[in-house]
Formats: C-alpha cells, sequence, structure tokens
C-alpha cells in the first residue's frame, strides 16, 4: 500500500516478481512431539527453493560462535539463495546465549538507490544463525513507523465505524432469533425439508474436509502431542460440521415460515418449471459479474489513489483434488445465496418497507464499511462507490430478473463460485486441468438443466412479471427466494 501511495500499482507488484513472494508451497518435516524441525518453502510457478527454515528447541546443543564468524555464515546463506552481500548494508546485528549454544540475528538494508527501496520503504533481508548454521532467512519491506503509527492509531469516528457493520449484523442475528422462536412456537416451522437441506450441508462441508487432508498437519505444534492435536481436529471438525448443518436447517425454516407460499416452490416439480429461466438468468448474471470485475480493474487503473493496492488471488489448492475443492464450495455457494437473498428481501420488503429507507440503510452500511478502512478521502469515495454500485446492480437484478425464481438464486450461486475458482486454477499452470474440469462441469450443468427444463411457466406469475411495488402500500415480498 506504502508503495501503491507513492509510485503506483506497477511498483507495488514489482517485488512479488522476483524478491518477495505473494504464495509459497511449505513442505513440514517433523517428528511429533519434538520442537526441532524443518521447513522448506517453494515457488509455486517453478518450484524453486525459497528458504528453508531450521527450528531447534532452546536447550538444542550447539556452537557459540564470534559475531564475526556468525555473520561469515550468515553472508554465505545470502548468497545460496541469490541475494549479493554486496547490495546490502548491514542494520543491526544481535546474539542471544542459550543453554547449550548462542543464536545471532543480522539485518541487511539494501543501499541507496537500491530499486527495491522507494522513499522510506527499505528492502531487508534477516538471518538467524543457530550454533554453527543458518537457521532462517527472511525477506521482507520495512515500512516508516510514522506511517505506520498513522495506519495504526483510531479516532473516535473510525472506532465507530469500524464497530457499526458488526453491532448492525448482531442486532439483525437478535431479530432472526427472535423471529425463530416465534415461528416455532405457532407452528409456522416446518422441519422436514430443512433438516434434510441441513444434512446435505454437513456432508458437503466433510467432504471438503476430506478433501483436504493433504494440509492437515499444517497447523501442527510440534510441541504437543501428536494425539491431542488429533482429538482437537475430531471434535473441531465435528463441532463445525453440526452447526454447518444446524445453521443452514434453521435458516431454511426460518425462509419457509416468511414464505410459506413458496413450498410448492422448493418442490422437485417446482424447481423443474422454473429452470428455463433460471439456466439463462444464472449465466447472464456470471457474465454480469466477470464483466464488473473487468470494470473495477479499469477503473483500479484510472483512479489509483483511491483503488486498493494490487494484490494476487491464490486458490485454494491444498487438497487431493482442488476440482473437488471447488466444486463442493459452489454446492455451498449454491444453498447459501437463496437463504442469505430471502432474509434481504424480507428486511427490505417488510421490515424497511420504504424504498428511500431501504436506499439509506445501504448507504450507511456503505459509509460504515469505507470509512472503516479508509485511510484518505480518496479511498473511501472510491469504496463507498463501488460498494453502492454493487448493491443497485444486485437489487436491479433481484427486483428486474430473479424475481421469486428460487432455481436461479441456487444456480448462480453455484455458478459464480465454479467459475471464479475455475478461472483461479487455470492460472496455476500445475492445476490448469482441473480448473477446465470445474469450468466443464459448470458448462455442462448449464446444459443439462436447460434440457431438463420442460419449457412450461411456472405457477402463478413468470419470473419479471410482477408489477412494481408501491411506496405508499409494498406488498410482500415476492414468492422466494
Amino acid at each position: 500500500e506504502y508503495r501503491d501511495e507513492r509510485a503506483g500499482p506497477a511498483a507495488a507488484a514489482a517485488l512479488y516478481e522476483d524478491d518477495l513472494a505473494p504464495a509459497l508451497w511449505r513442505l513440514r518435516l517433523f517428528r511429533p512431539g519434538e520442537k526441532e524441525e524443518w521447513e522448506v518453502r517453494l515457488r509455486p510457478e517453478d518450484g524453486e527453493v525459497y528458504d528453508i527454515r531450521h527450528q531447534l528447541a532452546e536447550e538444542a546443543p550447539g556452537d557459540s560462535l564470534s559475531e564475526e564468524e556468525a555473520k561469515a555464515v550468515a553472508l554465505d546463506h545470502l548468497r545460496s539463495f541469490g541475494l549479493d552481500p554486496s547490495a546490502f548494508v548491514l542494520k543491526e546485528a544481535s546474539a542471544e546465549d542459550l543453554p547449550g549454544r548462542r543464536d545471532h540475528w543480522f539485518v541487511w538494508e539494501a543501499k541507496e538507490g537500491d530499486p527495491r527501496n522507494l522513499d522510506e520503504a527499505r528492502f531487508r533481508s534477516r538471518v538467524h544463525v543457530a550454533g554453527g548454521q543458518a537457521a532462517d532467512l527472511d525477506r521482507y519491506i520495512k515500512l516508516p513507523e510514522d506511517w505506520l503509527r498513522e495506519r495504526r492509531e483510531g479516532s473516535w469516528w473510525r472506532t465507530t465505524l469500524e464497530w457499526a457493520p458488526p453491532a448492525a449484523a448482531m442486532a439483525v442475528a437478535v431479530h432472526l432469533l427472535v423471529l425463530l422462536v416465534q415461528h416455532i412456537r405457532s407452528g409456522a416451522m416446518a422441519w422436514r425439508r430443512p433438516f434434510r437441506l441441513g444434512l446435505f450441508a454437513a456432508a458437503v462441508f466433510s467432504l471438503a474436509q476430506v478433501n483436504g487432508l493433504p494440509a492437515f498437519y499444517s497447523g501442527y505444534l510440534t510441541e504437543i502431542p501428536l494425539t491431542l492435536y488429533l482429538i482437537i481436529r475430531l471434535v473441531g471438525f465435528l463441532f463445525s460440521a453440526v452447526l454447518v448443518g444446524l445453521l443452514v436447517a434453521v435458516a431454511a425454516g426460518l425462509c419457509g415460515s416468511l414464505y410459506p407460499e413458496a413450498a410448492e416452490r422448493v418442490s422437485r416439480p417446482g424447481l423443474r418449471r422454473q429452470l428455463r429461466d433460471a439456466v439463462p438468468l444464472a449465466a447472464l448474471a456470471v457474465a454480469g459479474g466477470l464483466a464488473l470485475d473487468r470494470l473495477s480493474g479499469i477503473l483500479a487503473a484510472a483512479f489509483p489513489a483511491g483503488a486498493p493496492s494490487p494484490f494476487p488471488e491464490i486458490p485454494n489448492v491444498g487438497s487431493w483434488a482442488p476440482a473437488l475443492g471447488g466444486l463442493l464450495g459452489a454446492v455451498m455457494r449454491g444453498l447459501v445465496l437463496p437463504l442469505a437473498a430471502g432474509v434481504l428481501v424480507y428486511y427490505a420488503v417488510r421490515v424497511l418497507r420504504r424504498p428511500p429507507l431501504v436506499a439509506l440503510v445501504v448507504l450507511a452500511i456503505g459509509a460504515a464499511t469505507a470509512g472503516a478502512g479508509a485511510h484518505r478521502p480518496a479511498e473511501f469515495t472510491y469504496d463507498l462507490a463501488g460498494f453502492a454500485l454493487t448493491a443497485a446492480l444486485l437489487a436491479a437484478a433481484v427486483y428486474w430478473f430473479f424475481r421469486d425464481n428460487i432455481a436461479a438464486y441456487i444456480l448462480t450461486g453455484f455458478l459464480f463460485a465454479a467459475v471464479e475458482d475455475g478461472l483461479g486454477l487455470l492460472e496455476q499452470s500445475a492445476y490448469a486441468a482441473h480448473g477446465w474440469v470445474l469450468l466443464g462441469l459448470g458448462a455442462a450443468l448449464l446444459a443439462g438443466l436447460w434440457m431438463l427444463s420442460d419449457g412450461s411457466p411456472p405457477r402463478g406469475e413468470q419470473a419479471g412479471d410482477h408489477p412494481a411495488p408501491s411506496a405508499e402500500d409494498p406488498p410482500d415480498p415476492p414468492q422466494g427466494p
């Protein structure tokens, strides 16, 4: 962000092309219960070793080198990873005597005029020498203390804005909980279909966790017994699976009681009748989302002072099959989107009711979100404008196109996630095949559902045929989602 402010996005991203790495593969070698371990970090694009970290227990024996001897070891370590010591100047040197050895730390900074420096931001390399061997190499940018202090220091208005969205979300959660209790007591909740949906969500979540087993030990701290770690992870997995299933079941049951007339529309025949409209709507929504992403990039280049600093998005590939992980995430998105849309429509039409009030609340949320993270007026303006544009486009899509077509919400959520993850995988050469598989599954699903649709209109009004709600007499929400 510092470099972006002073030299633009290109300068901010330049360091990540060679000297720094936005993402790395981590290979850990350890014995359970022992503090000592090795960690090798590799660049994902070519497998080049970025650095090697050797962690030792404080009581581990080793040499007690003098500062000059340890410095020679550290300089050799810099050279072994392609860093030229002549391009740096030593800034810090420290040592610590441990029970069985002496450890040293050296910090080198790139010399004046080095392109990796910018104004007061300095490129640095830190080497840890444990006993008589190099144990770690860290490359980073040292930012000016004044700039960091300005970023960290809060003010009463920024603190208020940071807490406003969580407070609003908590108020909504309490209100939904009250509604849930009222509907349960009144007998308006039907639990069979929500319970099945919750079981399905828990199963999808569980399968995603199994698919992610290659990264199972990434959070293991070797000083604790492996058995204890396994128990903690197992208990956490079971609790999370139950929680996910419960939340989806409760949300589905609550939406069903808020929209009792939509029961027929979520049946198999009802969903099938909606497919003729849902398939093109979902395809157009995904195409519109991609176009909006492209527009965001153009606007960011046109208004660099307000746009967020560029940073590459890294897909999740720490699994047995990234394509399967993307597919399971897309399924969960397809489950959640209609439920979230149902809650938002309820608050817009039955709680706030007046369109001007809805617009005011949306702008207030956008202003709080933008203000909490902005440090300059340009950042606030850019974030607020982006939030307002996105909210307006979503509202227009729901009001004029999606309406009560529940199948369209489900399919749009699925396709958005599948296309997003698929395109991300295509950018990783080693996982391009997984990206094509995921995108192919999305296209096959569209084609299959289009052929499955019987072409008959949904019962009642077609999507998009409803008259515009009157501000003086707002109607009930659309019959969905």
